[in-house]
């Protein structure tokens, strides 16, 4: 069966479907056809530049067998007032030449009623130090990295072992309260696919150029940059660090389910259903991925429980439209930080139901 699917849509940070909306006053089905004829648009660009869209999937969507990680320096350390080009050009010869991932960087955040908390939790979560971190987070410099295996995850540890300036490495495989609120912190530098950096460049700028909005050394590293607006990269190119969505009313629910059809819906509003003849399948099919979930021997409806918990917490990729009109999205689920596993949920409007489709 033929279908579009926008693996990431980006608007709890990127206001700019937020701003189309109001500005213009467009109805849900002209917002639906605005997302629709960008990211054609957004495909297309990419082929021009010869990278197929489907090829960036892993970059932009959680993975459940591979690494994510922030790699953290003292920047006071680096001894240049540009530390994030030092860090950067560091971590180029590192990465694996055939593999994708994307590219956050970022300071930390101070923040005046939490940041002790925070701190705390960073120090006894910190890996791979050299030493102990005595600071206060005022000096920290981020490098997030997504969809490294344990190998890349690695030889990026390794690279920046001889830094003076490296503090150790966060694992944020899964979930916590450090690991959201560094996703507060970060922005999209780039995405490094294979031999190639992709960022985004003027939104007047020609999408038939390709320049390096960034100062680091990506041709002296043996890379090819390549560049399009910014508006279609921070709109559909975005690596979102999975944190707790707060429904109703969150705009990255509403233009994501949009982006599927022609309206948007309070999934807090939705039923989750798990019908026994599909659980059945689930058991005969992806017994494992019920085990991993936590959810082996629990019925239908007790899965469906777990599930609608889940949906009031999470963000959703994999947009999914048919050319019948089934619409389909992904979330994860997490097990008590053991295992992680992608959720298939078709989205029933009518019905005001998110039907439990695959869990793998």
């Amino acid at each position: 069966m033929q279908f579009d699917v926008i693996y990431t849509l980006e608007a709890r940070s990127h206001m700019l479907l937020e701003v189309v909306a109001e500005h213009f006053k467009l109805t849900d089905a002209q917002m639906f056809r605005e997302i629709q004829n960008d990211h054609k648009t957004l495909v297309q660009v990419l082929a021009s530049k010869g990278i197929k869209y489907a090829d960036l999937k892993n970059a932009l969507v959680p993975t459940t067998d591979r690494n994510e990680r922030a790699y953290l320096f003292n920047w006071n350390a680096v001894g240049e007032a540009n530390y994030g080009r030092v860090i950067v050009e560091r971590a180029l010869p590192a990465f694996d030449p055939h593999s994708t991932h994307s590219v956050l960087l970022g300071d930390w955040i101070y923040h005046k009623e939490h940041n002790a908390w925070f701190i705390a939790e960073l120090k006894k979560a910190l890996l791979g130090a050299p030493s102990a971190y005595r600071g206060v987070g005022h000096d920290i410099y981020i490098v997030h990295l997504n969809n490294l295996s344990d190998g890349q995850a690695a030889a990026m540890h390794a690279a920046f072992q001889g830094m003076p300036s490296y503090l150790g490495y966060l694992d944020l495989n899964f979930a916590s309260p450090l690991k959201g609120y560094i996703s507060t912190m970060l922005v999209r530098a780039f995405i490094k696919h294979k031999k190639i950096i992709l960022q985004g460049h003027e939104d007047d700028r020609p999408n038939t150029e390709n320049v390096s909005m960034l100062p680091y050394g990506f041709e002296d590293a043996g890379y090819s940059p390549r560049s399009l607006e910014s508006r279609l990269y921070g709109v559909y190119l975005s690596d979102k660090i999975e944190r707790p969505v707060f429904l109703p009313g969150d705009s990255d629910t509403k233009f994501s389910l949009i982006a599927m059809g022609t309206s948007h819906a309070e999934l807090d509003e939705f039923d989750v259903v798990l019908d026994e003849r599909r659980l059945q399948f689930l058991r005969g099919r992806h017994q494992a991925g019920l085990e991993y979930a936590g959810y082996d021997g629990l019925s239908a409806a007790e899965i469906a429980e777990q599930v609608r918990r889940k949906v009031k917490a999470n963000y959703i990729y994999n947009l999914t439209r048919f050319v019948d009109g089934t619409m389909k999205f992904n979330i994860v689920l997490e097990n008590r930080g053991i295992a992680r596993q992608r959720c298939g949920l078709k989205f029933l409007p009518a019905t005001k139901q998110l039907e439990i489709v695959t869990l793998f």
